[in-house]
């Protein structure tokens, strides 16, 4: 087989896991479509564009090397399918951080690019390990996002309602996963006693949060939930749900207003 007709088939193998590629990321897409809002849907827009951006990278270095190098082809070909292998990965909030390391040790992503997702997730675990083996882009995301999250936190207790609002809806759609919302929250609820409405709130988000984010600050949630309960008697219906959440370790549908 000439070097021409090879290159040629081996650029139909890139196209063919490219459109693979796509087709996974709508299926996926059409399968959680039928069930409420979750980390995916959120983020879904995010992990895709990657996976498209990969895709289109692949393409590209395909048929620039296509008269020169086979092993450039293949490389092309492993970064689509890697990919794809991990978009469900990348789209669960339990598995997404083992999936971000995983791309960056596997090379396959430039490093910049794993910490551009990783920002865009929202994954500051991964952006702390990133940053302290050295890459200078994850630092400035993690400090970002870090002020982002404090600022969000602040709002929560904040006398004007607008503010308080807007900040509880954002941190109920893009940070409740986020590790470092409960020490913030708590440490911020500490310093703002007398806000009897953004103690509420506060409450609020934190049903909102997996029991497994907050059993490491199990003791703290518990002083928090007792002083609470002296802001009134629905807010203190909210703490009952709470300590209920938090004993037995289940998720907790928050409790409308």
């Amino acid at each position: 087989m000439s070097e021409d007709t090879s290159s040629t088939a081996e650029l139909a193998d890139i196209r063919l896991e490219t459109e693979k590629c796509k087709l996974e990321r709508e299926r996926l897409e059409l399968q959680h479509a039928r069930v409420q809002p979750t980390f995916l849907q959120k983020n879904w827009q995010a992990v895709t564009s990657v996976a498209v951006s990969v895709a289109a990278v692949a393409v590209s270095v395909g048929q620039y090397y296509s008269s020169r190098s086979v092993q450039r082809q293949e490389y092309a070909i492993r970064r689509v399918e890697t990919f794809e292998k991990l978009l469900p990965d990348l789209a669960s909030p339990d598995r997404r951080d083992a999936a971000l390391l995983l791309l960056d040790r596997s090379k396959l992503m430039e490093p910049d690019e794993v910490a551009s997702l990783a920002a865009t997730l929202k994954a500051t675990r991964v952006l702390a390990d990133l940053s302290t083996a050295g890459n200078t882009q994850a630092g400035q995301y993690q400090r970002s996002l870090n002020e982002n999250l404090a600022r969000l936190v602040g709002g929560v207790f904040s006398d004007e309602k607008g503010v308080r609002q807007e900040s509880v809806a954002a941190l109920l759609h893009d940070w409740i996963d986020d590790p470092n919302l409960v020490p913030k929250l708590l440490a911020a609820a500490a310093s703002h006693p007398q806000n009897k409405q953004a103690i509420f709130d506060a409450i609020i988000v934190l049903l909102a949060v997996k029991p497994s984010l907050l059993k490491p600050y199990g003791e703290a949630v518990l002083d928090f939930s007792e002083a609470a309960k002296k802001s009134g008697p629905q807010t203190a219906a909210q703490v009952s749900i709470l300590v209920q959440k938090l004993n037995l370790g289940t998720d907790t549908p928050v409790v409308s207003r």
